[in-house]
């Protein structure tokens, strides 16, 4: 008997070596249904100013409370994401961007009043808002869609074209 019950332990250590890459591939299909995560929302398009300054709100929703929350600004250009700025904040407190003065915001419940400063026409593209709820746990993180934000290239001033067309009669003559 003692012989019969080794042998049993025996096929199911086997039985189950071979079906444990199944088992845990088939568990982690459940493991998204299962979780929460947190929806990040952000206007689709928004257009700079002609001093290079675009405003957006960035807003997020989780069923948890968050006390310390981290908002990243990222950029998307040519298939890489690079970081614009990031700043990490208490609810209590006012919303600061630290090490950068690209980006300046404000921060009230759920939403987040971003601006980014300082923009040129070559910085026109996908700018993605990045939240995580770090305290307390459980960690939360999500991403909104992107705002594609249109930098309008400053025109010459108006002196240079005033130039360009009261020298017009001289170089007729020419």
């Amino acid at each position: 008997m003692a012989c019969f019950g080794f042998r049993s332990h025996g096929a199911w250590l086997e039985l189950t070596s071979r079906t444990w890459p199944c088992t845990a591939l088939f568990s982690l299909l459940f493991i998204p249904v299962f979780s929460k995560g947190m929806h990040v929302a952000q206007p689709a398009v928004v257009l700079a100013n002609s001093r290079g300054v675009a405003s957006f709100v960035c807003e997020y929703g989780s069923a948890g409370k968050a006390a310390e929350v981290r908002v990243t600004v990222l950029r998307r250009a040519g298939g890489q994401m690079t970081e614009v700025c990031a700043a990490t904040y208490t609810v209590e407190d006012e919303l600061t961007f630290l090490d950068d003065s690209t980006c300046t915001g404000t921060s009230t419940e759920n939403k987040v009043n971003l601006t980014i400063q300082g923009l040129r026409a070559v910085d026109t593209g996908l700018y993605i808002c990045k939240v995580e709820l770090l305290y307390p746990p459980p960690y939360y993180v999500g991403m909104g869609n992107g705002t594609q934000i249109y930098v309008i290239a400053k025109e010459k001033k108006s002196s240079y074209y005033r130039g360009l067309c009261e020298n017009a009669p001289d170089r007729a003559r020419m």
